[in-house]
């Protein structure tokens, strides 16, 4: 099944002069299975089995430029405030590298177990790791109440999940991996 999978990636990046925002590029996207196992004899059924919605931040320009990344990332929302405030316990605040943010990685739920949320997180990470030096999450369960023991429960799932991938913890329940 893993081998099956596609994924759809849309592109956003905002052209702003008034604020640096073209070091951040969003990505969003489909998860797509291609079903060779239907009828159709040319091509297969494609089925939407999940979603993925990640930023590729580049800091590199950002230095180049002589942008603090403080602001960037603090007029962007709260999220990435925290971010900054995690990498720079991490790495210092003048060495955060270029790096991909993963938001979420979405897998509907008759599609789970199946290993394609891990299969998504390895492609993005191969196709941005000569870009990115590292990859960022933040294991954080949408669909639950915050407050309740599955939460809990669930979130400590998702932190195994990415240990199983090479992501690490630092601080404010942000895991980070080296691409290269």
């Amino acid at each position: 099944m893993i081998e099956d999978i596609n994924v759809r990636i849309s592109h956003e990046m905002e052209l702003n002069n008034d604020f640096p925002a073209y070091y951040l590029q969003s990505f969003y996207g489909k998860i797509i299975f291609s079903d060779w196992e239907t009828d159709a004899e040319e091509s297969p059924e494609l089925v939407e089995v999940g979603e993925v919605e990640f930023d590729y931040f580049d800091n590199d320009s950002a230095i180049k430029n002589g942008e603090d990344i403080f602001p960037i990332l603090d007029d962007i929302d709260q999220e990435y405030y925290d971010l900054y405030k995690a990498l720079s316990v991490y790495f210092g605040k003048n060495n955060i590298p270029n790096f991909l943010y993963l938001h979420r990685i979405t897998v509907k739920e008759q599609y789970r177990s199946n290993g394609i949320a891990s299969a998504v997180t390895e492609r993005i990470e191969h196709y941005f790791k000569n870009k990115a030096k590292i990859a960022i999450v933040k294991p954080w369960p949408l669909e639950i109440d915050h407050d309740s023991e599955e939460f809990k429960k669930m979130r400590q799932k998702m932190v195994r999940h990415y240990q199983k991938l090479g992501y690490k913890k630092i601080s404010d329940g942000f895991m980070v991996k080296y691409l290269w």
